[in-house]
């Protein structure tokens, strides 16, 4: 692959910035989340504080009057149930009193049904009046008759109070009904209770609105399907009626209540009151805000908003069991907080799936010290959602514009990358023709190297010292064979020779005419040719013999004092070269380190070997000990000609050779010694390094061991 394309494929990293931006945006959401959470909490708390310091009487029904006589007459006492209640919300429109229902369709419906009879039943409160439909199934409808003796005949209605008294609704038409009560044995009518009776396809509708002093915080129904059989009369109730039995609770809107709470309510956030029952006495504030929008802020882009809501998606969660529709909250938030804990916690908004609902459940204590009812305050994820969009959209739009750039300019970076890699290729590929010669001169042949301080000017750099590296090799090895012929053509030439000469002697001695002196001569000759040719063969095999001996450990290591080894050393290279001083400065003894005594040894002859060879007659030659923190440095000076610049750094390779003629001893010289002190220090973990003397009189051979 190009480096173009790795780097566009490496530019897909950047796709981690609009990642990071992305868990920006959950993390602030999840600190929003917090926030309001807190606040929320917070303002429960409040509202709870200012409950808390009155008694709102939440066990007991609005309107209820707990002294007022049952019945003011010699009646017994009612029995009262525990039949559920009924719950009547607080609605703030008016209704026209015709029977319609088309005004009461967004209010809850109770069913109540025996055998075929049967009527669907509506309460909402307003002010201090409850209003009630009842839409009653019948088939076969039957008038009241007021020229019938009973006061009860035909189809009618019995409302029973908290008071106990039962008030009678019947119509001998429809049109506005009256309703009547029995006191003593007197009927009396009762006006403040104002109905109407409408025929519809099904039976007929009954609407009607009384006073809620009236009701006295209990409500009892009793419908009656008059038939001209007595037997075939059927009756219908919410509640088990008798003439001794107390009617349910009535529950109503609690006003003082409601206004309390209004003046904590704020755009998105919805609180009530339930009582222990669940029974919702108080409401204030709504969630829905499907028109909500942050002050200052301008709509963000649908499909911005879309995707916002797509990074934020958290897993399901549990949804928000909404209320009876009789107004009765059951849930475990309430039971706990009922039972005087806090609770807490984000829910499926029913209404928007993809959004969430905060609710939060606080114990309302009484001035008893128990708990009173429930305070619950929700707010949707709505209000703080749309606090971001537009910080959302901001971010989306940097993230996208620095993804871009970032693209560009990786693509403009590898581009240009890519011209100098091919530069450079180019240039390396030009250095060689088609015969694998070098092209050029000796000094650049034939490639530019950069000055770049970066790492394809290192990496040029590099290129162009392998190259003349391998140049000096390649000059090396076209010259080798003219060495190797050289030290073999001596030899040979004296064996030859040699022979030859004895050949001649052999057939003078026919003649008697040879010397024996001449004939030993000639033997000694081609012997000495045989031995140079040996050790010329045992000099090329050397280095990988000493390889061998060190990879199979046979080079035995022991602690010894380098000055009392290097002290008998330098007085045996004295006798042996005569024509030189060799001296040792060495640092106060001992200087004791973990050697092996014959490898340094070898590696020593080497070194005084290569001094001996470069020096002038009668120069001195310098061994020096010296010790450091963590190592004892061997150093051996000579005077002589200089290291070039170019072969400091690979003159303890193999077969690399300064000599360009034969030693006057005619020693053999293959570039063999000093690769042989390479591996010597290498196997002690030390390091060999060679370099012109400061003065440039000379060389010095630095080797470093280990203590």
């Amino acid at each position: 692959m190009k480096l173009k394309r790795q780097l566009l494929v490496a530019s897909l990293f950047m796709l981690a910035l609009p990642w990071a931006g992305c868990q920006y945006v959950k993390e602030t959401e999840s600190a929003l989340r917090a926030g309001q959470l807190q606040a929320l909490e917070a303002t429960g708390q409040a509202v709870v504080a200012l409950l808390a310091q009155q008694d709102w009487q939440l066990d007991t029904p609005t309107y209820q009057h707990e002294s007022t006589v049952l019945e003011s007459d010699a009646d017994p006492v009612k029995k009262q149930t525990d039949h559920p209640s009924l719950f009547a919300p607080e609605r703030p429109w008016r209704i026209i009193m015709d029977g319609y229902p088309d005004e009461w369709q967004s209010m809850p419906v109770r069913r109540l049904q025996h055998d075929d009879f049967a009527a669907n039943l509506r309460l909402f409160t307003r002010k201090d009046r409850l209003y009630m439909l009842l839409e009653v199934e019948d088939r076969q409808r039957l008038y009241f008759d007021p020229t019938r003796g009973t006061a009860n005949n035909g189809d009618h209605l019995v409302i029973r109070n908290g008071h106990g008294r039962d008030y009678l609704l019947a119509a001998s038409a429809p049109g506005e009904m009256i309703a009547r009560y029995q006191q003593g044995n007197r009927t009396r009518y009762q006006r403040e209770i104002a109905g109407y009776w409408l025929d519809t396809s099904k039976g007929y509708n009954i609407e009607l609105s009384m006073p809620l002093s009236l009701v006295n915080g209990r409500l009892g129904l009793y419908l009656v399907n008059a038939s001209p059989l007595a037997s075939a009369q059927q009756h219908l109730s919410h509640y088990e009626f008798s003439a001794q039995s107390l009617p349910p609770r009535l529950i109503t809107t609690n006003i003082r209540l409601t206004q309390a709470l209004e003046l904590f309510t704020h755009a998105g956030l919805e609180m009530r009151v339930v009582d222990n029952q669940g029974w919702q006495r108080a409401t204030a504030g709504e969630i829905d805000l499907s028109g909500y929008q942050a002050s200052g802020s301008a709509p963000s882009h649908g499909a911005l908003r879309a995707l916002y809501r797509a990074i934020l998606q958290r897993p399901p969660m549990p949804p928000k069991n909404e209320s009876s529709l009789f107004g009765q909250w059951q849930t475990s938030d309430l039971s706990q907080a009922q039972d005087g804990h806090i609770t807490k916690g984000w829910y499926q908004q029913s209404s928007q799936q993809d959004r969430s609902l905060l609710s939060v459940a606080l114990p309302i204590p009484s001035p008893k010290g128990v708990t009173a009812g429930v305070l619950v305050l929700e707010q949707s994820s709505e209000s703080y959602l749309s606090l971001t969009d537009r910080a959302f959209g901001r971010l989306f739009l940097a993230s996208s514009l620095a993804l871009l750039i970032g693209a560009s300019g990786l693509f403009g970076y590898a581009s240009w990358l890519s011209w100098r890699i091919r530069k450079l290729n180019q240039a390396t590929q030009q250095v060689f023709d088609s015969n694998g010669q070098f092209n050029g001169d000796s000094k650049t042949r034939g490639f530019q190297i950069s000055r770049a301080n970066d790492e394809i000017g290192d990496l040029s750099r590099s290129y162009g010292e392998l190259l003349e590296r391998v140049q000096q090799y390649t000059d090396y090895l076209q010259t080798l064979s003219r060495k190797l012929s050289h030290e073999l053509r001596t030899p040979l030439a004296v064996v030859h020779s040699s022979l030859d000469n004895l050949t001649l002697q052999a057939d003078e001695r026919a003649t008697k005419s040879t010397d024996e002196s001449d004939r030993q001569m000639y033997q000694l000759r081609a012997k000495q040719g045989a031995n140079r040719l040996s050790h010329l063969l045992t000099a090329m095999s050397e280095a990988s013999r000493l390889e061998e001996s060190i990879s199979h450990g046979d080079a035995e290591m022991e602690k010894l004092d380098l000055a009392i080894m290097f002290t008998e050393l330098t007085a045996a290279y004295n006798d042996i070269y005569q024509n030189h001083k060799i001296n040792l400065q060495t640092d106060t003894p001992p200087l004791v380190a973990l050697i092996s005594p014959e490898l340094i040894v070898q590696m020593m002859d080497k070194i005084v070997d290569n001094a001996v060879g470069f020096a002038p007659i009668e120069s001195e030659i310098l061994i020096t000990l010296q010790r450091t923190e963590k190592s004892i440095l061997i150093c051996v000076e000579n005077k002589g000609p200089l290291l070039p610049k170019k072969m400091q750094h690979q003159l303890f390779d193999n077969m690399v050779s300064m000599r360009d003629k034969k030693a006057a001893d005619d020693s053999t010289h293959l570039g063999l010694g000093l690769h042989i002190v390479r591996l010597i220090v290498e196997h002690h973990q030390g390091k060999a390094n060679a370099e012109n003397l400061s003065d440039n009189s000379g060389v010095r051979f630095t080797i470093s061991l280990p203590h």
